[in-house]
């Protein structure tokens, strides 16, 4: 997913708590993002700039997680059945 500053945004996973998201900037310069997630998967942004993630754990049920454009992170929704995709569409 990219933001509208041109970052891209890689979810990844490694062992569970420790799933990241990794940011590389046009120039090629990465960095975590955010970090300590489990089986992170579908990534958007709001017209905000605010990035959502789709994270499948904890099992049974998963979360939405929201970020700021400053990083700072909630539970946007919870007790979903493992989401895997998040898409916005335009402002009506």
């Amino acid at each position: 997913m990219i933001d509208s500053a041109g970052n891209l945004f890689v979810s990844t996973e490694g062992d569970r708590g420790n799933d990241v998201i990794l940011e590389f900037t046009p120039s090629g310069m990465e960095s975590i993002f955010a970090g300590g997630l489990t089986q992170p998967r579908g990534l958007a942004f709001d017209a905000a700039g605010n990035l959502f993630v789709a994270e499948t754990l904890p099992s049974p049920s998963g979360d939405i997680l929201e970020f700021t454009t400053g990083g700072v992170e909630t539970v946007f929704a919870s007790g979903i059945d493992r989401p895997e995709f998040l898409t916005f569409g335009p402002a009506r």
